[in-house]
């Protein structure tokens, strides 16, 4: 009787499903999470580098791209790099990318502040 089951278990159509992530939000929160999502805008100031760490002057980190004084990316052009402020030039217009999270700044330890 084993035999007659394995062997009608065999013949039986397998359907294979594709294993979804349980960690994943459901497809309605994931299109909702990228219509929400504000448009890539340039000029967006995440990090600041000054003092010895930089071998040199100091670097800010914008748009994901680190940049010194007088560099330019995707046609913003870093003027100025301050201790929480970096001024730009984009389109011919002057701007100023403010750093509000004061652990963003990387000094070492004994370095003065700028």
């Amino acid at each position: 009787m084993s035999r007659l089951t394995a062997l009608l278990l065999l013949t039986l159509p397998v359907t294979a499903t594709a294993l979804e992530d349980p960690t994943r939000p459901p497809p309605e929160v994931r299109t909702e999470a990228v219509a929400q999502e504000a448009p890539p805008d340039s000029g967006r100031l995440t990090s600041i580098l000054h003092g010895r760490e930089v071998s040199g002057p100091a670097r800010a980190r914008i748009d994901g791209t680190w940049l010194r004084a007088g560099e330019e990316h995707d046609g913003l052009r870093v003027l100025r790099i301050d201790r929480r402020r970096v001024v730009v030039r984009e389109d011919g217009e002057r701007r100023e990318l403010t750093l509000n999270d004061p652990a963003a700044v990387k000094r070492p330890a004994g370095s003065d502040p700028q």
